[in-house]
């Protein structure tokens, strides 16, 4: 059990985990440990500090999410149970034949349910300890033969994907490439990354992926509303005659937001065609 405790609960912390375990203890509901966050998320890997409180000292756990089994370790990597309904919102859009990249995968929470509905997955991580439990979950549901998961820069990971034929719809089907860009704190900047990385000769006359990608956002700015500020971001980049979805997913802090923004990647932007072959 993970734990976020109010300043004035941290005395009694030891109290509150004996009591979690057991109450737990003859319910089946498998916890072992209990542990508190003891700082802000951070560093290369945004994971955070914990303390395990009670139960068994360690913080590997396993969960399942919508029937799919994950297993992580919260003091390697980044989770959030928060994005499970959002995450579920978006697989329902996938269709058999699509393709999914997911830039910043984790520990294949989309990734690996993601690769049972569709034809094929391509995932990465920066993080090495989330690429090891991605392939280790995929093989735990089964999905391993439809998902190709990596480690290393996202910028690398979507250039090369946008360059292979493999990692395409096959011809002849209605699939669709979506990619899945969870980066909050710094999603836009990675968004250069499709200038001119699709070659004409395998994506001329091919439909052009889907972006779903989320962003923070304040709540109160003078810019403008957070889906408007998001909405600006998008055509800061590929110009403002993209179509743009976006959504207000929910609030992480006092005053900030996690905005979603949706929209196909302009072909004049990826291909890098010039003014009059648009």
């Amino acid at each position: 059990a993970h734990l976020n405790l109010r300043e004035e609960h941290a005395p009694y912390a030891a109290l509150i985990a004996r009591v979690i375990l057991d109450k737990n203890a003859s319910s089946g509901t498998g916890i072992k440990t209990v542990v508190r966050k003891t700082g802000e998320v951070g560093g290369t890997f945004r994971t955070y500090p914990l303390e395990v409180l009670g139960g068994e000292d360690s913080t590997e756990t396993q969960l399942i999410e919508h029937g799919t089994t994950l297993r992580l370790d919260l003091s390697d990597v980044y989770w959030s149970s928060r994005l499970g309904t959002e995450r579920q919102r978006l697989l329902a859009l996938l269709q058999p034949d699509d393709v999914v990249w997911d830039a910043f995968a984790g520990v294949g929470p989309l990734a690996v349910p993601a690769a049972k509905r569709c034809a094929r997955v391509l995932a990465n991580d920066l993080n090495p300890r989330c690429v090891e439990f991605m392939r280790h979950n995929a093989k735990r549901n089964r999905a391993a033969q439809r998902l190709r998961a990596r480690c290393g820069d996202a910028r690398d990971f979507l250039r090369d994907a946008a360059s292979r034929s493999a990692a395409m719809p096959r011809g002849g089907t209605r699939g669709r490439v979506h990619i899945h860009m969870n980066l909050p704190h710094d999603v836009f900047s990675f968004m250069e990354t499709f200038r001119g990385a699709f070659p004409q000769r395998l994506w001329r006359g091919r439909p052009m992926p889907i972006v779903h990608a989320y962003s923070f956002q304040k709540l109160h700015d003078s810019a403008g509303e957070p889906e408007a500020r998001a909405k600006a971001e998008v055509w800061r980049i590929f110009g403002d005659d993209v179509e743009v979805t976006t959504r207000n997913v929910r609030d992480v802090a006092p005053g900030k937001t996690v905005c979603y923004v949706e929209f196909q990647l302009p072909r004049h932007f990826a291909l890098a065609l010039e003014d009059e072959e648009r």
